[in-house]
């Protein structure tokens, strides 16, 4: 074939493949953008005596994972993202934000009802983040592999505290004027990451050291090094343990390398979610020190990995403003993966273990009212519903 014909050919099966990967790409924009358009938040309370364990959270998002959809739902449409949100102003409350397509409103309204059974779920028009005030913003991502855990509710449990109540420690502390937002946008994925967390794993085992580099090219290196050490210089066992070399055959794991393996191998074995998590400040005196103390408190989670703020510079706040506002999810994802057990320490309806003041909660255990309560009369008072008080008179 002459190169023309090879050209002709080649335009023949690119043209197409080019304009219909053009239609997939607009139809993925035009569907991220209108779920922008039609988000609805609902307020979440707890009793102030509910006494629900932390094993609820953890089964609560296990559920919440099952809103993933499958593969071909997906190449058409992106993955819809949840947004849970602690906000503060007066007073500290939780809310939780979710796309209305699908039925998913009711569907997430159920897994919180199913697990929470007094919890109170009513829908809010509250605006938690606005663009006409000055505001100070971070992100906080992991500093490691997500494959490294991090210190979640289960290590307190002796001791009867609950590792969230420092991230509302922490927003209790606002000035009249000015609002504290912790804002999580929780996307369920699959285990595509697991083949790097494997590689991780198998490397921690060989060297004995959590302390290792997470990067492929370091691997590659620090490979062809030792090869290349034991071909010009043959050495052995004990030279190359002499001189920093490796033996996989011979030694102990360290303790500190052997709960990291059984960890890692938990983590992996449950439900994973990709998370983008951001803290923003607003008021009139905003300065960048009020939310580093925001983003200090998330180092209780600390353990083999730990969660740090990067700061968002001076060219991007404007947008990064503008996405929080519009609880628009990263365009290219975000690095940060959580299981459930994580993500329900970070976040989850606060009970009986959480005792920062502030919090907004509701009433009381709610049961239902008698239907035949008087209300003509000498009024004595309110009986409770869940979305509604009723006069009770004598």
């Amino acid at each position: 074939m002459n190169p023309q014909d090879i050209l002709a050919a080649s335009i023949a099966i690119l043209l197409p493949l080019c304009l219909f990967l053009v239609l997939i790409t607009n139809l993925r924009w035009r569907r991220r953008f209108s779920r922008v358009a039609n988000i609805r938040t609902f307020e979440i309370q707890l009793p102030r005596d509910d006494d629900s364990s932390h094993e609820i959270a953890s089964s609560l998002f296990n559920s919440l994972h099952g809103i993933r959809y499958p593969w071909y739902k997906r190449i058409l449409a992106p993955q819809p993202h949840v947004t849970l949100e602690i906000h503060s102003s007066q007073d500290i409350a939780f809310y939780i934000s979710v796309p209305d397509e699908a039925g998913l409103p009711k569907r997430v309204r159920s897994i919180f009802t199913a697990s929470y059974p007094n919890i109170v779920y009513r829908e809010s028009e509250e605006e938690l983040i606005g663009l006409g005030t000055r505001a100070v913003m971070c992100q906080i991502k992991q500093a490691r592999h997500p494959v490294y855990a991090l210190k979640t509710a289960y290590f307190d449990d002796d001791d009867g505290k609950d590792p969230m109540e420092a991230i509302t420690n922490s927003l209790s502390g606002s000035e009249p004027g000015e609002t504290r937002t912790i804002q999580i946008l929780v996307k369920p994925i699959g285990a595509w990451w697991h083949a790097k967390a494997r590689c991780i794993i198998n490397q921690v085992r060989k060297r004995r050291s959590i302390r290792i580099s997470t990067k492929r090219v370091v691997w590659v290196l620090r490979g062809l090094f030792e090869v290349a050490g034991e071909l010009i210089f043959g050495m052995g066992e004990e030279e190359g343990q002499r001189y920093g070399g490796t033996n996989t055959n011979s030694g102990m794991l360290t303790e500190e390398t052997k709960k990291f393996e059984e960890a890692a191998g938990v983590k992996l074995n449950r439900n994973s979610f990709r998370v983008e998590i951001r803290l923003v400040v607003q008021s009139d005196n905003a300065r960048y020190h009020d939310v580093e103390a925001l983003a200090d408190a998330f180092g209780v989670y600390t353990w083999f990995n730990r969660l740090k703020r990067n700061r968002v510079w001076f060219y991007n706040r404007r947008l990064f403003l503008k996405l929080s506002s519009r609880r628009l999810y990263p365009v290219f994802g975000s690095r940060t993966i959580l299981d459930s057990e994580e993500l329900a320490s970070i976040y989850h309806p606060p009970g009986l273990r959480v005792e920062t003041r502030g919090l907004r909660r509701a009433y009381n255990r709610e049961k239902e009212t008698v239907l035949d309560l008087p209300s003509e009369g000498r009024l004595i008072g309110y009986a409770i519903d869940r979305e509604r008080r009723r006069p009770v008179a004598l």
